[in-house]
């Protein structure tokens, strides 16, 4: 173990750890330090300041709503090392199909990380004979609904409050903003249905289905939420670095910056529930503004 890991109920206002909110704070802390010297004043505002009180917003409010919800369970874990360590080749793998597609230096299918992913995903589970109810196929409990509602609204009024601050300096899309693609309903159809095949579906799988328990058997939860966010931040790396041209340094300050894979953590550990996991990634994640 890492820490000693207190059950959630005892943690009556925040849902992780000590230690690794403090780890999170200096993150963020690293992160705006670099944005602030590399970038700006506003850019750093608005992703490190704005952006955190949306995440602390995030966890607060969903752990108020689910603090008093049983948590659902999961089946034992039938080759926990193995797992682990089959979960970590299959990200490792993935991370360089997506390096390579977006580098392009071997001829491989430009969305050939997602057949690596439901692949390794389909191998582990149906070579272990796992029930449905580890891959999260059931719905979110009420009090999981109202919880992913607070998470979209929190988002929307975000999205509000940066449309309404100055530009930040950074030119260029860095995360996922949807506002200028909203063309018409059938360019957002669109839009909706290539992120879930090639996104939601594959990622909230890979991280929070699979891997998360399994760090979480060695780790412990909050550690193994926090280990999947970086995981999740980290495998943005290449969309970063090549797509978006950033620099080495802007590349690492808004990775540091975790945000999505926490709040999805979270509500995986809570509710189990994959549909869930797919509507936050679709309707949360993508900023506004």
């Amino acid at each position: 173990m890492l820490a000693a890991h207190r059950p959630d109920s005892v943690r009556t206002h925040w849902p992780l750890s000590r230690d690794v909110t403090l780890l999170l704070l200096l993150f963020y802390l690293l992160g705006g330090i670099i944005l602030l010297i590399e970038v700006g004043p506003w850019e750093t505002f608005r992703e490190v300041v704005v952006n955190g009180v949306l995440v602390a917003a995030w966890l607060a409010a969903t752990h108020h709503i689910l603090r008093h919800e049983p948590m659902r369970p999961l089946p034992p874990l039938r080759r926990p090392r193995l797992e682990l360590v089959w979960s970590l080749v299959v990200l490792a793998l993935a991370l360089l199909a997506v390096t390579n597609a977006y580098g392009q230096w071997l001829a491989l299918p430009r969305r050939s990380h997602l057949l690596i992913i439901y692949l390794g995903i389909a191998l582990l589970f149906f070579g272990l004979r796992y029930p449905p109810a580890t891959w999260g196929l059931r719905w979110p409990t009420r009090r999981g609904w109202q919880a992913l509602g607070a998470v979209v609204l929190l988002n929307v009024g975000i999205g509000i409050v940066r449309a309404l601050l100055p530009a930040g300096e950074q030119q260029g899309t860095v995360g996922v903003d949807l506002a200028g693609q909203m063309v018409d309903a059938a360019a957002l159809l669109s839009l909706l249905f290539s992120l879930l095949l090639g996104a939601a579906l594959p990622e909230e799988l890979l991280l929070r289905v699979m891997l998360q328990p399994r760090l979480a058997h060695y780790t412990g939860i909050s550690w193994a939420i926090f280990f999947q966010a970086f995981f999740f931040a980290f495998g943005h790396i290449p969309q970063k670095l090549l797509g978006n041209e950033l620099t080495l340094s802007l590349t690492l300050a808004y990775t540091l910056l975790l945000g999505n894979g926490l709040i999805a953590g979270y509500l995986w550990r809570r509710e189990r529930s994959l549909p869930m996991l797919v509507l936050l990634h679709l309707f949360a994640f993508p900023r506004f503004g």
